[in-house]
């Protein structure tokens, strides 16, 4: 993890030569790239993209469609008309959230990963996406 820009300068002054190195980079990227804004080119970090809080929070919900998916169909790869019948499904159970606490069967597992992640349902061309998508491990 790369220091913050008042960091680097004050161990730049204090004689730090990897300070000065990477203070210099910084400076060269910005004077490379006039047409930026000073604060987006002298930033030392990349900007945008999915934390990992929220990149962990997707994936434990796709996982949870991608079991629904096996538990009802035996595959995740779905045609659309299966994908939106499991969606209507699984959003009716969600509803329902007192059944998704009693029973063991795979789909109430699904449900409460699903439920879990905090990020709610997603539509059926979605769900088609994460379940035509190979899961990250």
């Amino acid at each position: 993890m790369t220091p913050d820009l008042a960091d680097l300068i004050e161990h730049a002054r204090i004689g730090d030569p990897n300070a000065a190195r990477e203070l210099a980079d910084i400076v060269e990227r910005a004077v490379a790239k006039p047409d930026r804004r000073i604060g987006a080119a002298l930033q030392p970090r990349k900007r945008g993209g999915v934390s990992d809080w929220h990149a962990e929070q997707l994936a434990e919900r796709n996982a949870g469609y991608r079991d629904f998916a096996i538990a009802e169909f035996g595959t995740e790869f779905l045609t659309p008309k299966q994908a939106r019948t499991l969606n209507r499904k699984i959003c009716r159970l969600l509803a329902e959230a007192h059944l998704i606490e009693c029973g063991v069967s795979p789909q109430q597992g699904a449900l409460r990963r699903i439920r879990a992640a905090g990020l709610g349902t997603i539509g059926d061309r979605q769900l088609l996406n994460v379940l035509k998508r190979p899961a990250k491990k």
